[in-house]
C-alpha cells in the first residue's frame, strides 16, 4: 500500500502520459491503474505488465524502479529476511512486561514452531547475506560487462545503476526487464541464465536446514524427557 501511495501520484504525472496513450499502447491505460497492477505483479513476482516493453519506457522513473526493487525482494526470496525484520521491530516497540511483547519474544526464538517461513536469527542472517552477494554479483557484472555496449551507452550512468538494481533483483524470479535482453552483453545473458536455475534455491536451502536444526532440537528435548 506505501509503494502505491508513492508511485500513484508519480506516474500520473504528465511526462509519463505519452507512455499510456496510443500508440505507444494499443490503448490508454490509466496511470492509476497501472500503478496497482505493478505494484501486485510486484510482490507476487510474476513479472506481469499492463505496458508491452516492461519497464523500459520507465528507466527514469526511479520512485517506481526503487519501489518495485523492494516488493520483489520482499514478495519472494527475502520475504523471511522481511517478515523476521518486522516481527523484531514490533518486538522492540512493544511496551516492556506486555504480553504482546512476550508472544513476540516466544515467536523470534522458536519460528519454526509458528510460522513455516518464519526462520531462526541465525539462518536469516545467512540468507540475508547469500542475496546480497547474488544480487550485488548481477548488479556488478551488468554494469561493466555492458560497458561499450551501444545499448546501453546511450543510457546514462545514473541510470543504469538504477536500473542494474533492479534487473539484478528481478532476474532469477520476477521476470521485468529494464532493457531489451538481447542486446546486452553475451557474458551478462549466461550470468542471467545461471541465476535463473538458481532462483529461489537459497531460500529453500535456509528453510531446509532451519527444519534439520528444528528436528534435532525436539529429539533433544524428547531425550531430556526420557531420561
Amino acid at each position: 500500500m506505501a509503494c502505491f501511495t508513492i508511485t500513484a501520484p508519480y506516474m500520473s504525472m504528465r511526462k509519463w502520459q505519452t507512455d499510456f496513450e496510443p500508440p505507444a499502447l494499443h490503448r490508454y491505460v490509466p496511470p492509476i491503474w497501472f500503478s496497482i497492477f505493478q505494484v501486485t505483479s510486484a510482490i507476487g513476482n510474476v513479472g506481469f505488465s499492463l505496458v508491452d516493453q516492461s519497464m523500459v519506457p520507465f528507466i527514469e522513473a526511479y520512485p517506481l524502479i526503487f519501489a518495485m526493487a523492494l516488493l520483489v525482494a520482499a514478495g519472494n526470496t527475502a520475504y523471511p529476511v522481511f517478515l523476521r525484520f518486522m516481527v523484531w521491530t514490533v518486538y522492540k516497540l512493544a511496551p516492556q512486561n506486555s504480553r504482546l511483547k512476550e508472544t513476540l519474544h516466544f515467536l523470534l526464538d522458536h519460528p519454526r514452531r509458528c510460522f513455516v517461513y518464519l526462520l531462526p536469527s541465525y539462518e536469516t542472517w545467512c540468507l540475508l547475506a547469500v542475496l546480497l552477494i547474488l544480487n550485488f554479483t548481477d548488479w556488478f557484472f551488468f554494469l561493466v560487462l555492458d560497458i561499450g555496449n551501444a545499448v546501453m551507452d546511450v543510457i546514462p550512468v545514473g541510470v543504469r545503476f538504477a536500473i542494474g538494481l533492479l534487473q539484478a533483483i528481478c532476474v532469477r524470479t520476477a521476470g521485468f526487464t529494464v532493457v531489451s535482453l538481447s542486446g546486452i552483453a553475451p557474458g551478462v545473458q549466461v550470468l542471467f541464465v545461471i541465476m535463473m536455475y538458481i532462483s529461489a534455491c537459497e531460500c529453500s536451502i535456509f528453510h531446509l536446514f532451519s527444519i534439520i536444526y528444528f528436528e534435532s532440537a525436539k529429539v533433544q528435548r524428547t531425550l531430556i524427557v526420557i531420561f
